[in-house]
């Protein structure tokens, strides 16, 4: 899987972990072809890694061993230390030490006077955080762009005249009405949602209460009834619920809506259809 990915997006994956034991299993083992191991606790953890007991005996931080593949190599190595204060100037000079430091009979450090003219320069934060954004900076402005990995977000709200002027993948001549949005990040895929009111068939529409069932319900009317003409769509709409399908009791698509208690008027619109 590591190397397919590599091949395929051209990224490698890195696994940080502070305890190997239980997380680090052989099929990640047989696909890693570095192993970093840092200061651990005890010199199993330090086995479960780089196969030996080495990387529990180390002392200064930052020091690491590396091993690469199944120990082809292995050394050891010191990190860099990227958390210096950026301090911004148009001149670079050389930094010379005129620092007083007192210090005690026994070697002890008892006072220390540092004359450092940074010190009065504005900090801007660190160095890497400032490098970062000098390369986006330079990305945007010499307009550089790597392909994406994944999709944007599908947005929390979604309204139907974007879906259409994004997809333009309605058929008209099936009465195709659209009613949302589908996000498939297995397949790196997205795409509208629509219904075929001619494929005669019927619909159910289920889900919990507050999920969304009548806003779904909604949408699809209202779609229909903006894309379509009276002489190609109507409705006739039960309501037993909020009550909320009256807003389109008045469109010229819709022959009537039924309440809840309205038992003459669904007995009429029974007797209809039969």
């Amino acid at each position: 899987m590591f190397q397919e990915l590599e091949e395929v997006f051209g990224v490698h994956l890195i696994l940080a972990t502070q305890k190997p034991a239980g997380v680090v299993n052989n099929q990640i083992r047989s696909n890693s072809k570095f192993a970093v191991c840092l200061k651990v606790q005890d010199t199993e953890d330090s086995i479960d890694v780089i196969k030996k007991p080495d990387a529990a005996n180390l002392k200064k931080a930052g020091q690491f061993y590396l091993k690469v593949g199944n120990d082809e190599y292995m050394d050891l190595g010191q990190s860099g230390w990227a958390g210096a204060p950026y301090i911004p100037s148009e001149i670079t000079a050389k930094k010379e030490n005129n620092s007083i430091e007192i210090i005690s009979n026994t070697g002890m450090s008892i006072k220390k006077i540092d004359n450092d003219e940074k010190q009065q320069l504005k900090n801007k934060g660190e160095q890497l955080t400032n490098i970062l954004k000098y390369i986006c900076k330079l990305a945007k402005d010499n307009n550089i762009k790597e392909k994406k990995l994944w999709l944007e977000n599908i947005p929390e709200n979604i309204y139907i005249n974007d879906l259409r002027n994004k997809y333009h993948d309605v058929d008209k001549s099936k009465l195709e009405v659209v009613i949302g949005e589908y996000d498939d990040p297995s397949n790196q895929k997205q795409g509208i949602v629509k219904i075929q009111l001619l494929n005669k068939e019927n619909i159910a529409i289920y889900g919990n209460a507050e999920s969304g069932k009548e806003t779904l319900l909604s949408t699809l009317i209202y779609d229909a009834i903006t894309q379509y003409s009276p002489d190609q769509v109507q409705f006739y709409i039960i309501d037993f619920g909020s009550e909320a399908l009256k807003i389109y009791k008045n469109s010229p698509h819709v022959g009537d809506i039924v309440l809840l208690g309205e038992d003459e008027k669904l007995n009429r619109l029974f007797e209809m259809i039969r």
